[in-house]
């Protein structure tokens, strides 16, 4: 017996392919230019007598070292835009009625552009991971780094490339608007420890006795994007730490499915996508603006708390507005 009905389409995997493969390729270039290219410029003996040569070698296949700033915007960056771009229909409500006007179901339309997004984001990470093998294998870097460093290199880039993209997907099924979808991608990870610290700033000027020491300390589990600014050392990721993120990946790609099954067409183009989230988005701009200006009002006058009040009523009524401008 076999499925009428099939979760992937050669078809829309290989037209998303040919559509997006300049961002896979932009991708891998950069990563090229950054390890490989720049390992080969140092491959020569002289240079490997040098133990900083080494030293910065081996820092550059770990994200964490403090030395691959640019790598980090690479991971913080490709995956939302690769994300965005493989659903820009749903922000098009003419593109979203001919997507959906096809002879495929909306699983198998999800799935299709999923596999093919992980395709052009895990391709380019493979390749410089072969060629960096290569070259340690023939070539004097073997001395500089091991194999075991070139595979953990890839393995967080995959996994951080795997998180950044399946949080977009999950957040762009509740919005119809581009700008937004990758604003919120980022928000939905800085939302959680920036509101903690907001809580805890104000309640620091208005409770009395209120110490530092209850500020919230950052969570093992955390948003990727809280991990890189973080710094995280590289000894966090155990077997079993990879085990839970690559689970949470799966998870949010089955929520955004299931979300993506009850949205609407006619949801391109807003802000927001369900009706029922609009009072939320509203108010939660409202609180999270007055808090901001709480914060603000306080440091500027020292503390009075008159003055924060002032702030909150301001910060109130800017956030209402601006969230009641964008819905």
């Amino acid at each position: 017996m076999t499925f009428k009905v099939s979760l992937f389409n050669k078809g829309l995997v290989a037209s998303d392919l040919k559509r997006f493969w300049w961002v896979s390729a932009l991708y891998g270039l950069f990563l090229f230019l950054i390890l490989p290219f720049q390992h080969m410029m140092r491959e020569i003996p002289v240079d490997v007598d040098h133990s900083w040569v080494r030293e910065m070698l081996q820092r550059s296949l770990n994200i964490f070292s403090g030395q691959n700033g640019l790598q980090i915007v690479l991971i913080c960056t490709v995956p939302v835009i690769l994300a965005v771009l493989l659903f820009n229909y749903l922000h098009n409500s003419r593109a979203a009625a001919v997507l959906h006007s096809l002879p495929f179901n909306r699983n198998t339309l999800f799935c299709s552009h999923i596999a093919a997004g992980l395709a052009l984001l895990l391709l380019p990470v493979v390749a410089n991971g072969l060629v960096l093998i290569i070259l340690q294998t023939t070539t004097h870097l073997k001395e500089c780094y091991s194999l075991l460093n070139i595979l953990q290199w890839m393995g967080q880039t995959a996994l951080f490339d795997i998180l950044f993209f399946a949080i977009t997907v999950f957040v762009g099924m509740f919005t119809g608007h581009a700008g937004a979808h990758i604003a919120f991608a980022y928000i939905l990870q800085v939302l959680p420890t920036g509101l903690c610290l907001l809580l805890v700033e104000n309640l620091r000027h208005l409770l009395y006795g209120y110490a530092d020491v209850n500020r919230i300390s950052i969570l093992p589990y955390d948003f990727p994007l809280m991990l890189l600014a973080d710094g995280t050392d590289r000894t966090f990721f155990t077997a079993g730490t990879v085990a839970v993120y690559l689970l949470v990946a799966v998870l949010f790609l089955a929520a955004a499915a299931y979300v993506y099954k009850l949205r609407h067409a006619e949801a391109a183009g807003e802000v927001v996508a369900f009706a029922s989230m609009r009072p939320v988005f509203k108010y939660g701009v409202t609180a999270c603006t007055m808090l901001l200006a709480g914060v603000y009002f306080a440091g500027v006058s020292g503390g009075a708390w008159h003055i924060i009040i002032v702030g909150y009523v301001i910060g109130s009524l800017l956030g209402y507005l601006i969230a009641e401008n964008l819905l």
